[in-house]
């Protein structure tokens, strides 16, 4: 009786109810039927998911959310391949946190015809990433506002200089841990960031307190955090 009554409501009645539930719920609420799979799609706003290893099941799932603009998928085992083989692209993402995954330089090649629109990207501890791989990056998100690459401690001052060159359009940027680059990168970031807003210089232990204080001086909206 009430699966009868829930199918005689409005599209948008359903959409309101639909709203309150969790991710969680919502997967299961797809499996009802096809009438209620389409409804619980568009309800679909983020999605997150810590330690999954069915992540080609997820992707292939996600892809027909059409409202999606939040997907976290961190230590989840996304590499190239798993890119390369997955037939999907996300448009309308534009917040995306693969931290903790085995991408390599290709995978980054791969993400900007996948999720043509992300304005946000987190990166954090993906251990492979090298400067090859922010070239990549930065040719294929020119908008991007938000970059967190925290612990990607295979990067160097090239691969800042390719992010201060190219996304000038970069309000957040967390750096921290990556302990190769040198007052190089903090030049490039006060010549060429000048919309930056927030940036992490934690445990970067070639940055010397004189550079964090030219690039302060530099960019006086810019707020540095060299703690932990």
């Amino acid at each position: 009786f009430l699966f009868k009554k829930m199918n005689t409501l409005p599209y948008e009645i359903h959409l309101k109810i639909f709203d309150f539930l969790s991710t969680q719920d919502l997967s299961v609420c797809t499996i009802v039927n096809k009438e209620w799979r389409s409804i619980f799609l568009l309800s679909f706003r983020s999605f997150r998911a810590v330690g999954r290893s069915n992540v080609e099941r997820v992707l292939s799932f996600l892809k027909s959310a059409p409202n999606l603009q939040t997907l976290e998928l961190c230590n989840c085992k996304i590499s190239s391949q798993i890119l390369t083989l997955e037939t999907f692209t996300f448009r309308h993402v534009t917040s995306l946190k693969f931290n903790a995954n085995p991408l390599d330089d290709h995978a980054l090649s791969i993400l900007p015809s996948k999720f043509p629109s992300t304005e946000y990207l987190s990166l954090c501890t993906c251990g492979m990433i090298t400067d090859v791989g922010l070239d990549h990056i930065t040719k294929g998100f020119p908008e991007l506002k938000g970059l967190d690459l925290a612990y990607c401690d295979k990067i160097t001052d090239d691969g800042i200089i390719f992010i201060a060159s190219r996304l000038s359009e970069l309000k957040s940027l967390s750096l921290h841990g990556l302990w190769h680059i040198t007052s190089r990168s903090t030049v490039a970031i006060g010549d060429h960031l000048k919309n930056l807003l927030s940036l992490n210089l934690g445990k970067c232990r070639n940055i010397k307190t004189r550079d964090v204080r030219d690039l302060e001086d530099t960019l006086l909206n810019l707020r540095v955090s060299t703690n932990g």
